[in-house]
């Protein structure tokens, strides 16, 4: 089904590469969570006549302070929905892209692709709950840290809780989806893939799984650090962001680690055979009998040796690396850049 989406429609017309790559479905999932939560939130504030605490002329987007968190935990609530559907979506993809460099029988094969499919990579509801055990008690921490009174301000709070707790459940959650995934792909990459040293096309299956997951995390810090220009207690946002740039290097290697382990034995291997043949070579040269056509081997077996060292043990060429890079500034650009425009508008206004 994916090739017949990148090969075009039945009319004939080329599907655009760049089209290919954007996860419509997941996309339209997370903007349908996004919409509906904002309606709620609307509803909820002319419900409980607190429609003129969400506005706050000269503000940004002219919106008060607390309704920009809630905006901004809201988008993350729906990214992380998109994000999650997306994830599990396009495991299987890689699972087919591996299937033919597997060591699997078919049945293996098939029973694979069925439990990660259906069951093998389903979150357990256990982990939505532990992440919503970590929002609830964050929430509580930081509201006993600044003294918020729950009566002060009743419709921030709850919406302040709902959203705090929704989001660190559905981040439970798509922890325990990145990190089981990337435990698989890590397995069969150490017990159960093929490697062909003189082949890194054969390898990049890992290498993109492991950007694609960091993508997700880091992409979703750049988001949560514009809460750092919103929230009573930045310190904490900070700690959050962290924590999920932390889950990103893990997603980043996690996948790649079993098949560099694989490549990494399989070179060693590989290295001490054509070592061995090079010094049988060089003995059989050194001997009287010494033929041309041994002295026209060894040159082809140093040279062999040498493409054999320079094999990259981990999937990662220059290009991934960059792209990783890029990715990893995302954080720290989107929290310098709101600064920056927040000081020249205070400038600008004040």
């Amino acid at each position: 089904m994916a090739d017949a989406w990148a090969e075009g429609g039945n009319d004939g017309t080329e599907t655009p590469r760049w089209l290919e790559r954007v996860p419509l479905p997941s996309l339209s999932l997370g903007f349908l969570t996004l919409g509906l939560l904002g309606l709620i939130y609307l509803a909820s504030a002319l419900a409980t006549g607190f429609q003129d605490a969400l506005i706050q002329p000269g503000a940004r987007l002219g919106l008060s302070q607390q309704a920009r968190y809630d905006l901004v935990m809201a988008t993350l609530v729906a990214y992380t929905v998109g994000v999650s559907r997306f994830g599990r979506r396009r495991i299987l993809l890689d699972l087919e892209q591996l299937r033919p460099r597997l060591r699997l029988s078919e049945p293996e094969l098939e029973g694979l692709m069925g439990a990660a499919g259906r069951r093998g990579l389903r979150p357990h509801a256990l982990s939505l709950l532990a992440g919503a055990s970590f929002g609830i008690a964050l929430e509580l921490w930081v509201r006993g840290l600044s003294g918020d009174q729950l009566e002060l301000n009743a419709f921030f709070s709850a919406w302040g809780f709902v959203l705090n707790v929704a989001l660190f459940g559905l981040l439970g959650r798509m922890s325990h989806l990145s990190l089981k995934s990337a435990r698989l792909l890590s397995r069969l990459g150490r017990e159960h893939t093929e490697v062909r040293l003189l082949d890194p096309e054969s390898r990049q299956v890992f290498a993109r799984s492991g950007l694609r997951g960091a993508a997700f995390w880091f992409v979703g810090s750049s988001i949560a650090s514009l809460l750092v220009l919103e929230a009573v207690a930045p310190w904490m946002v900070v700690f959050v962001i962290g924590l999920t740039l932390t889950l990103g290097i893990v997603a980043l290697l996690l996948p790649a680690r079993g098949i560099h382990h694989a490549v990494r034995k399989a070179k060693r291997a590989e290295l001490a055979w054509v070592r061995r043949a090079v010094e049988e070579e060089r003995e059989q040269l050194a001997r009287p009998d010494g033929t041309p056509e041994r002295a026209a081997r060894l040159p082809a077996l140093l040279a062999y040796e040498g493409r054999i060292e320079a094999v990259r043990e981990w999937p990662f060429d220059s290009h991934l690396l960059l792209r990783f890079s890029l990715f990893l500034l995302l954080p720290l650009g989107s929290w310098v850049g709101g600064a920056l425009v927040e000081r020249v508008v205070d400038v600008l206004l004040g």
